[in-house]
């Protein structure tokens, strides 16, 4: 019989401690005791944090990691939650959150034709598109886009490129066909 999935939260990346050191997750396993000094607080917003070590003899087991002990304060950079709520508020409808992911949707994009001109994506055509040299316009829903996954990159970068954190967003391709992984598509 399988074990029941527990329930997880993100991780905190960096805490402060009594000394206001700031550590990583890495300072959790120093033997054979960690550098730090309790109590430990979440170096984004100054709550109350603890230290849970990773089990290697558990598969199911997360890595080291700190977690919260009350609820982050409105403008922890730390807090996942929060900062998915923003970005899917800012993002124009081209992220969206199913199946517990936050997805960006890509939008079609005009490619080069190989006689020089711009090949269009298929379906109906853009009202006001203007033809002749010069740089190609980006159109509204591409630079949305372009501007959540910049958003993206920095809330992932934030969290150190943490493999859960990283597991919560994918990009939808343009067809709508296909979920990228985001450590593929980014």
């Amino acid at each position: 019989m399988a074990k029941p999935k527990k329930k997880r939260g993100m991780r905190i990346p960096y805490v402060e401690d009594a000394r206001e050191d700031t550590y990583d997750r890495h300072a959790i396993d120093v033997k054979p005791t960690p550098p730090y000094l309790k109590p430990l607080t979440c170096k984004g917003c100054g709550i109350r944090v603890s230290a849970r070590p990773g089990n290697a003899d558990d598969p199911d087991s997360r890595s080291s990691h700190y977690f919260k002990l009350e609820p982050h304060r409105p403008t922890c950079r730390y807090d996942l939650g929060q900062r998915g709520k923003h970005l899917l508020d800012a993002s124009g409808g081209t992220v969206v959150r199913l199946d517990g992911q936050r997805r960006l949707k890509c939008p079609p994009i005009e490619r080069p034709a190989t006689d020089g001109g711009v090949r269009k994506p298929p379906g109906p055509a853009r009202p006001g598109a203007r033809g002749g040299g010069g740089p190609r316009p980006t159109s509204k829903e591409a630079g949305q886009a372009i501007a959540s996954a910049r958003r993206i990159v920095q809330l992932l970068d934030d969290f150190e490129n943490d493999p859960e954190t990283v597991a919560e967003f994918t990009a939808t391709a343009p067809n709508g066909q296909r979920d990228i992984p985001w450590h593929e598509f980014c």
